[in-house]
């Protein structure tokens, strides 16, 4: 009768632990607007979005020429750049990094939205009613503006 409880207990416990798991998915959308290529990374827990990535590749015939010219300060300070347009101050939940890819330049922006701040939540059109976006949603809104998503 023990070893019985035993083993029943151990079911209940693996039942529970299987149940409890988090559903981790990614999706990523593209879209190509006037040769500017954007790629927009969500990673969601049990479909709530956790990141939300961007990846923008611009061609260095966009910039003038050729990106390869510009310096490690001038990609620090496009980054610091963009962070101040969208009014977001660092350290709120977001890092930007810029590389340059033969020609071309390449802005990465990543928000964690677990630990955003309000402000920048908003700066980047999530209200707090929109805090715990839906990954299924967040694609369909994607899809409708034109893009693909996989």
């Amino acid at each position: 009768m023990k070893k019985l409880l035993v083993a029943a207990a151990t079911v209940i416990i693996l039942a529970g632990c299987t149940q409890n798991a988090d559903k981790k998915e990614s999706k990523t959308c593209s879209i190509d607007m006037s040769g500017i290529t954007m790629d927009i990374k969500m990673d969601a827990t049990n479909e709530v979005v956790d990141n939300l990535g961007m990846n923008i590749k611009i061609p260095g015939s966009l910039l003038g020429g050729d990106a390869s010219v510009l310096t490690e300060d001038n990609l620090k300070t496009m980054g610091d750049a963009a962070l101040k347009q969208m009014n977001i101050e660092k350290g709120t939940g977001v890092e930007t990094n810029f590389t340059i890819e033969g020609k071309d330049l390449n802005a990465e922006v990543i928000f964690d939205l677990k630990k955003a701040d309000a402000n920048t939540l908003k700066a980047i059109g999530i209200t707090e009613e929109m805090k715990d976006l839906k990954l299924t949603d967040a694609v369909k809104n994607f899809e409708a503006a034109g893009a693909t998503c996989k």
